[in-house]
């Protein structure tokens, strides 16, 4: 499994992207509607990108923990 673990990441990060790429426009909209400044109207994915990034960081953070646990088991059952 542990060879494999990038694997989950690339899976998250493709899911995310697309999820950005669709909902960039609806967060330009609702930016657009509301009374920011401009610079963030202008710049929607400043916005969004942040939250992507963090849930990003987090599930590879878990990812990494499981992977690890489940490599410390396997290795405690060989031994």
């Amino acid at each position: 499994m542990p060879g494999y673990a990038w694997l989950p990441v690339l899976l998250i990060g493709l899911i995310f992207g697309i999820a950005q790429h669709f909902a960039g426009t609806a967060v330009h909209r609702m930016l657009t509607a509301s009374g920011m400044p401009t610079w963030i109207r202008e710049h929607p994915y400043t916005v969004a990108a942040p939250p992507y990034a963090v849930l990003m960081v987090a599930m590879g953070l878990l990812i990494n923990v499981v992977v690890r646990r489940m490599a410390r088991h396997a290795a405690a059952a060989r031994a």
